[in-house]
């Protein structure tokens, strides 16, 4: 039972953090310039 609460909340935590970054990525990548090509 715990293994698997473990596991979804660290699954839950990487979909997370891929959205954020992905979000983050999205929005350097709008405003342009040095930040966009850092993002890629």
């Amino acid at each position: 039972m715990n293994n698997i609460a473990i596991r979804n909340s660290y699954a839950a935590r990487r979909i997370m953090l891929n959205a954020f970054r992905n979000i983050l990525r999205i929005a350097i990548a709008h405003s342009g310039g040095v930040g966009g090509s850092l993002a890629a």
